[in-house]
């Protein structure tokens, strides 16, 4: 007998640390972009705007891009 996630509530699914994946059709809106921006500048808030700056190019960088 397997478990499915769907078959788990999400408190369940917390507990466990595990995320759904999100369905192909699901949108990356530009609230969760916005959010997602505002937790990777709050990592390098200690930083002046110069060494962040550096950090991002490298960053980018290294994604590929």
């Amino acid at each position: 007998m397997s478990l499915k996630l769907d078959d788990l509530d999400p408190d369940t699914l917390a507990k466990l640390g595990i995320k759904k994946p999100k369905a192909k059709g699901e949108k990356f809106t530009a609230e969760q972009e916005r959010q997602h921006a505002i937790a990777c500048m709050n990592q390098i808030r200690s930083l002046t705007q110069a060494q962040r700056g550096r950090v991002l190019r490298r960053a980018l960088k290294m994604n590929g891009v």
